[in-house]
C-alpha cells in the first residue's frame, strides 16, 4: 500500500505510529532521516533489532517453512498478526513464508541505510515537531479494524489526534478505513484484498502541504 501514497517531500519522515515503517522503507534510500514512534515497547525491541543487521545478518535469516512452529517474536509480528504478545509460538502458513521472503529482500535492499533511522518510545504526542518533515500518520483505524494491537483503537482519542495532525507543519499524510470521520478522508484505493480475501477500502486525508514531489 506504500506505493499509492504520495511522495515524501521532505527529507526527514516521522511515523507517530511506526508499527513497520513501512512507508518510511519504502522511501529510505531518498530520504535523509526516519523518526520511528511506537507506544509498543515489544514492536519497538523488533525494530531495533532489525536496524542492527548487517547485510550478513539478513542473508543469514534462515528460511520458514509451512508447518514449521516458530516462537520467535519477529516472524510473527512481520508475518502474521498484530496481536502478537498474545502468541509464545504460532504454526507457519504460506503467507507467513510470502511475507517472511518479502521482509527478508526489503531489508536487504535497505540494510545500507538503516542507520537512519531512529526508533522513539512513545505514543504520537512525543514525536517531534518539525517544520520540514513529511508525518505519515498511521494509527489503528478507528473501531473494530483497529483492534487486537496491544494499543488498539479503544485507546485513541480520534478528536485529540484529528486536532494534532491539523496543526502539524510541513506535510501530512493521514491514513484510516471506510467510513472515518474524523477527518475529511477521501478514498484512495477499494482494491486492495486482504489476507481473508475481504476487500479493503483505504482512506486518505492531506494537509496543504507539498504533495506527490519525488525527491
Amino acid at each position: 500500500m506504500a506505493r499509492l501514497y504520495p511522495a515524501p517531500s521532505a527529507s526527514t519522515v516521522v511515523e507517530p505510529f511506526a508499527g513497520s515503517i513501512a512507508y518510511s522503507e519504502r522511501w529510505l534510500p531518498l530520504i535523509d532521516r526516519v523518526i520511528a514512534v511506537e507506544a509498543d515497547t515489544g514492536v519497538s525491541d523488533l525494530l531495533r533489532r532489525v536496524i542492527a543487521m548487517t547485510p550478513d545478518d539478513i542473508a543469514a535469516l534462515p528460511d520458514l517453512h509451512v508447518g514449521e512452529v516458530t516462537a520467535d517474536p519477529l516472524h510473527i509480528v512481520m508475518t502474521a498478526s498484530k496481536r502478537w504478545w498474545t502468541f509464545r509460538k504460532i504454526t507457519t502458513t504460506p503467507i507467513m513464508v510470502t511475507n517472511w521472503n518479502l521482509a527478508r529482500r526489503r531489508w536487504a535492499r535497505n540494510a545500507a541505510h538503516f542507520s537512519k533511522i531512529e526508533v522513539v518510545e512513545g505514543d504520537y504526542r512525543d514525536a517531534p515537531r518539525l517544520d520540514d518533515a513529511t508525518y505519515f500518520v498511521d494509527p489503528p483505524y478507528r473501531g473494530e479494524p483497529g483492534t487486537g494491537y496491544r494499543f488498539g483503537s479503544g485507546s485513541v482519542d480520534y478528536a485529540a489526534l484529528a486536532a494534532w495532525c491539523r496543526d502539524l507543519p510541513g506535510q501530512v499524510i493521514v491514513c484510516e478505513g471506510a467510513g472515518a470521520d474524523w477527518l475529511p478522508f477521501e478514498p484512495l484505493t477499494s482494491t486492495h484484498v486482504g489476507v481473508g480475501g475481504k476487500l479493503n477500502t483505504e482512506m486518505v486525508w492531506l494537509n496543504d502541504g507539498d504533495h506527490g514531489r519525488l525527491l
